[in-house]
């Protein structure tokens, strides 16, 4: 198992962004959107979201982000598919003016721009017992 599973670490320079939040950190406003793109879930609502239907993110969640434009920065778990091409990720930057999405899901560093848009994917950068660090 993980040591860590079931406890709660509060750090005092975290903070927790939900999503569709954003904050302002050092003059930009930093959007954030969390989970997986799912074409099946995307069009349901996410306060109706329940086990594992919560690993998505949903339409409200990305039309609450553009109420909060312009970003400068969109933060995203999925922004790249496996070829490291944007899907949906392009479309929801456009919408928030976002000029740079930062993700992770696949694991594996990718730099490039598509149409405008500056897409940085985060790679694992180290291994602490049985979880990724980056």
């Amino acid at each position: 198992g993980y040591p860590w599973f079931g406890k709660v670490i509060l750090l005092s320079n975290l903070t927790y962004c939900p999503n569709g939040s954003s904050i302002y950190v050092g003059g930009k406003n930093i959007g954030f959107l969390g989970g997986s793109y799912g074409p099946s879930q995307y069009d349901k609502f996410s306060f109706n979201a329940r086990g594992l239907r919560k690993r998505h993110f949903f339409h409200d969640e990305v039309e609450h982000l553009v109420s909060k434009r312009p970003l400068d920065i969109l933060v995203m778990h999925d922004a790249l598919d496996i070829n490291g091409n944007p899907h949906i990720s392009l479309e929801i930057a456009k919408k928030t003016g976002a000029k740079m999405v930062f993700s992770g899901h696949n694991h594996h560093f990718v730099n490039a721009w598509f149409d405008g848009v500056e897409f940085i994917q985060l790679a694992k950068i180290g291994k602490e017992g049985d979880h990724w660090i980056i």
